[in-house]
């Protein structure tokens, strides 16, 4: 029941790779006409429902030691938003899912909170 969620992943692939397969994934998750790609941050907002007012979902590539890491984190669209009632967790796991499957499995530098 937080604000926003963040985790961090790496996988054994150079940046520019990384970020192509980030902005591929959040257009799956997101509203296509959403999603930005500005190197090396990819963004995007996900639907209004019934639990939340929707979430901005940030992905930051940066390079690692061994190939490139993924700062993911979703953060409530609207400032007064207490409660998300997991939303945050979800995207956040969903976006670590989708880029596992598409790019092999990668390492957890920072778990999900």
């Amino acid at each position: 029941m937080a604000s926003s969620n963040t985790a961090s992943i790496s996988f054994p692939y150079p940046p520019d790779q990384l970020h192509r397969a980030s902005y591929d994934t959040l257009i799956e998750i997101c509203a296509p006409a959403s999603v930005i790609a500005n190197v090396p941050t990819v963004t995007g907002r996900t639907a209004i429902s019934w639990k939340t007012f929707g979430e901005d979902i940030f992905l930051q590539v940066s390079t690692g030691q061994q190939g490139s890491a993924l700062t993911i984190t979703s953060k409530s669209m609207l400032p007064t938003q207490v409660i998300d009632f997991g939303a945050h967790r979800r995207n956040v796991a969903k976006i670590v899912d989708a880029l596992q499957r598409r790019l092999g499995p990668g390492q957890m530098l920072a778990p999900l909170d």
